[in-house]
């Protein structure tokens, strides 16, 4: 797959997830917080723990998403 036809379908995905209703919605500002320009190492770290229960604990929707994206 090309990098820029994946990258466009990892924005589609996150759009999709954002938009979903499966995931709660602290984790989803837990992502909004880990892309902010926040300085240090504080944002980085809600996105990786945003990320590792998103694959953890709401897979299923993440893989609806993925599928939707193409």
């Amino acid at each position: 797959m090309h990098p820029i036809v994946f990258c466009r379908r990892v924005i589609r995905c996150g759009k999709a997830i954002a938009r979903s209703s499966d995931v709660p919605r602290w984790l989803r500002w837990l992502f909004v917080f880990g892309v902010m320009p926040i300085p240090l190492c504080i944002d980085e770290a809600a996105l990786v723990l945003a990320v590792a229960l998103m694959l953890i604990a709401y897979r299923p929707a993440l893989r609806r998403a993925w599928s939707a994206s193409q």
